[in-house]
């Protein structure tokens, strides 16, 4: 994802990407969000505390950055732990529920959002150190 302005927003940004781009970033972004919709499960709950501690990073790092590839960064801090905690709960939920299934399509997606984000951070690591 290329930086806009400093002026630009992180919505302009992601409306300015390639149409495939856009919806992958509000499938990301709706997916996450939709945790509130299973909150009286404990599970949702950490996976809402992150989404929304991601949004105040990248709120906060957004314009401080001047290089796309950054941008995963808040990714890897918050849906990092998140997912290898929901790996652990695996065990511990039932597989009927609609909140379960919820979880299994989060997991893959932030997995594959996640493996972009680490390839990203470590071409710019590479660009930089070399």
């Amino acid at each position: 994802m290329e930086t806009g302005t400093p002026a630009a927003s992180l919505l302009d940004v992601a409306l300015q990407q390639p149409t495939w781009m856009t919806i992958w970033l509000f499938w990301l972004a709706g997916l996450n969000a939709a945790s509130i919709l299973f909150v009286r499960q404990v599970e949702p709950r950490w996976v809402l505390a992150a989404f929304l501690a991601n949004v105040v990073f990248m709120s906060w790092f957004y314009p401080l950055v001047n290089d796309g590839r950054l941008m995963g960064l808040g990714h890897i801090l918050f849906w990092t732990p998140l997912l290898i905690y929901l790996y652990r709960r695996r065990p511990r939920l039932e597989s009927a529920r609609l909140s379960t299934k919820y979880l299994y399509a989060l997991f893959i997606t932030d997995s594959l959002a996640l493996a972009t984000d680490y390839i990203n951070l470590a071409r710019y690591l590479i660009d930089r150190w070399t």
